[in-house]
């Protein structure tokens, strides 16, 4: 599911169906509800298939975007990388560190040097790698820090800091306060 058209990196996160595709969602995911309250063995396979049919149902309301062409070697390439960033989170354990965490790995893992992956990257989105990964690490840090129990040492790992005082610091150089500072600081609502 994680790999629909839907999930990809800058679509449109909201549809809003006609009335009369409405009724066939509400009644598919009725079902859905209905079978996850069953006794039947088998319904979280079955489950699954109603989830597919809303996720194709959702697809088929997508606009076609005018530009679906590729493009060049470098939006390629830079869609490639976001798209192996945003998959890296959210973080759901602890316990579990980031696979790819600078330039160098994710280089690695697109088979390109990690000088042509910067140069792509600076072209089609004004930004460096390091800055993509930092931006997303501080989204996450953030995150982290204000919604879940975890220690500032499990946070750390799971963000691929091999030492809390370097995801100390760089969160401080990125935000002006320590951590310990950000999750005590009230939530303000705007």
């Amino acid at each position: 599911m994680a790999s629909s058209p839907l999930f990809r990196v800058g679509a449109n996160p909201v549809l809003f169906p006609p009335p009369e595709v409405v009724g066939r969602l509400r009644q598919t995911f009725e079902h859905l509800l209905t079978t996850l309250h069953s006794t039947y063995p088998h319904k979280h396979d079955l489950a699954r298939a109603y989830v597919q049919v809303l996720l194709h149902e959702a697809l088929q309301l997508a606009p076609i975007e005018v530009n679906e062409r590729p493009g060049t070697a470098a939006v390629r390439l830079s869609r490639l990388f976001l798209d192996l960033l945003d998959r890296q989170f959210p973080r759901s354990s602890p316990a579990q560190p980031l696979l790819l965490r600078n330039a160098n790995e994710f280089a690695r893992q697109l088979a390109v040097h990690p000088n042509h992956l910067n140069k792509a990257l600076k072209e089609t989105t004004g930004k460096t790698t390091t800055a993509h990964i930092a931006s997303k690490l501080l989204v996450e840090a953030r995150a982290l820090l204000r919604h879940s129990n975890w220690s500032l040492a499990e946070i750390s790992y799971c963000l691929g800091f091999d030492y809390t005082t370097n995801f100390h610091n760089f969160f401080k150089r990125h935000t002006g306060q320590s951590p310990s500072q950000y999750r005590r600081q009230p939530v303000v609502l705007s």
